[in-house]
């Protein structure tokens, strides 16, 4: 064997200290170093913010599915980003589209792999616009794809956790508005409380409370609020403006 060769270097970073390689790693570590780092879509010094989304996308598809759900869990709830666990979640949906689809629960089911993504979306929707965006990004390629049954069960139980003051404030003029999801998830409100809560948002019948921001503006205030310094139930902060 030839052992007269150029003996090669460790790898290192820019300041010499000693580095790994990230072509020698796992799957799965290189998918939560590529999302716990990243504004989804957006560019690097390095990379455009499409080829960062096309190397994650492409990376959720041979990382185990246990793995690519904690990954996207820990970037929305210790790393407090918004969109990338959402790019994470569609991979996961489109993974699984084959076995588990609108129409039925094939092995995915049977796995428990539907349900943990269906947890896992209720976990990742923090905010009721997310909902929307969710749904925004999986229909980003295909428009007329269908909505498989662990997105559904995901978002239906994300969108019974808020609060009227919640709907109220990201109820936009969107692309897919949380009236629209409402139809599409088949959502079971459970209770009279949530089901007069989805029934002002369906109908339109929009509600009595207000954002404190729209409420400002109305009584000429600053985005500071109200001069006596209370705290904001819903948008009454106190009898005087409770009007």
């Amino acid at each position: 064997m030839r052992t007269n060769v150029k003996p090669v270097a460790p790898a290192r970073t820019f300041e010499g200290a000693p580095s790994t390689t990230i072509a020698t790693t796992s799957n799965t570590l290189q998918l939560r170093r590529a999302t716990m780092s990243c504004m989804l879509f957006e560019d690097t010094f390095y990379e455009s913010g499409k080829s960062i989304a096309d190397r994650i996308s492409e990376l959720v598809k041979v990382t185990p599915a246990a793995d690519s759900i904690q990954i996207a869990i820990d970037a929305r709830e210790k790393m407090k980003l918004r969109h990338v666990p959402l790019l994470v979640l569609r991979e996961l949906l489109r993974k699984n589209a084959g076995e588990h689809t609108a129409h039925g629960k094939g092995r995915a089911h049977r796995d428990g792999i539907g349900r943990a993504i269906g947890d896992a979306i209720f976990r990742v929707v923090q905010r009721a616009d997310e909902i929307g965006e969710l749904l925004a990004l999986y229909w980003k390629d295909d428009p007329k794809a269908a909505l498989p049954w662990q997105l559904k069960l995901g978002l239906s139980r994300a969108l019974k956790r808020f609060r009227d003051y919640d709907l109220a404030k990201y109820d936009r003029a969107t692309a897919v508005q949380l009236r629209d999801v409402a139809f599409l998830v088949h959502v079971r409100a459970g209770d009279a409380v949530r089901g007069k809560r989805i029934a002002r948002l369906v109908n339109k019948n929009f509600y009595p409370e207000q954002t404190k921001a729209a409420h400002s503006r109305k009584r000429g205030w600053s985005s500071s609020g109200c001069s006596t310094r209370t705290s904001w139930v819903l948008w009454r902060c106190c009898a005087t403006c409770a009007t």
